[in-house]
């Protein structure tokens, strides 16, 4: 198993059904007729969102993304995809920015505040990395988040810190 895919298998998460479920059905009374609506459908959206993801397509994740969190911002993995979209596309200090007030709507989910890590370990905040990393291990399981973070090039300058831990 490439790093890629372990870490897409901590990352990926796809929401409760039920949520995105309660979600897109507000917009069921208005499925569009047409095949160009029907492509700025909010399922069709998520749906995109997903394969871009996968298919490591930053750009378009990006933009389907900021789309999504215009109508739904309570998708805590939205806030995550654009913020990885942006990290990969080479503008980590604009996905750090983006990400922060997820930490503040969503505080109990760890993966906001692990890619957070992520993002001041490649910016060069070591301190703020290492804050943000033990706030993850307090919300999530701290021996998997530690096995991922050893093995994560984005906190390599941080493996003998975290090993410490």
């Amino acid at each position: 198993m490439t790093l890629y895919s372990q870490r897409m298998n901590f990352i990926w998460k796809p929401p409760p059904a039920g949520l995105v479920w309660a979600i897109l059905t507000r917009h069921v009374k208005s499925l569009p007729k047409s095949r160009i609506q029907m492509q700025a459908h909010p399922a069709v959206l998520l749906a995109h969102c997903e394969l871009h993801y996968a298919a490591k397509e930053w750009k378009s994740l990006l933009t389907i993304a900021e789309t999504l969190l215009q109508q739904f911002s309570e998708l805590d993995f939205l806030w995550v995809n654009r913020s990885y979209a942006l990290h990969e596309l080479k503008r980590t200090q604009a996905a750090f920015d983006a990400l922060v007030p997820a930490a503040k709507k969503f505080p109990k989910r760890w993966l906001i505040r692990y890619n957070l890590a992520c993002y001041c370990s490649q910016l060069g905040r070591m301190d703020e990395a290492m804050q943000w990393l033990q706030d993850a291990m307090t919300l999530g399981n701290q021996d998997e988040i530690t096995a991922m973070a050893l093995d994560d090039p984005d906190l390599k300058p941080l493996w003998r810190k975290i090993r410490g831990i």
